[in-house]
């Protein structure tokens, strides 16, 4: 990591972690989210997702840290479609970048 991205950092998290914050606070966001997470997984599964049915089943495992629920969080479920190797590689790129502009004759 660049050390002008380790200086930058902590400054630039902090507001949009309070953005996000309290953006998902509101108790709207939490119906909202059911609903499109839903229709999306009714749309793409592939195993015949049941919106509201499978939900509140998904809730209940979840609340109750069932055997099931603990296998779901041992294959890594809850990132779903995060790929972290993508976000990685995007990072570095940046910190390359930014490197590169702070300090052009770094190379030479």
């Amino acid at each position: 990591m660049g050390t002008l991205h380790k200086m930058i950092d902590p400054f630039l998290h902090a507001p949009s972690a309070m953005i996000r914050e309290t953006a998902t606070m509101v108790p709207d966001f939490g119906i909202r989210n059911l609903v499109r997470d839903g229709g999306e997984a009714f749309l793409t599964s592939e195993h015949g997702f049941l919106p509201i049915i499978d939900q509140i089943w998904g809730m209940y495992q979840m609340a109750n840290n069932t055997e099931w629920y603990q296998r779901f969080l041992e294959q890594q479920g809850e990132y779903g479609t995060y790929n972290r190797d993508s976000v990685n590689d995007n990072v570095v790129r940046i910190e390359d970048t930014i490197d590169e502009k702070v300090n052009p004759l770094k190379n030479f």
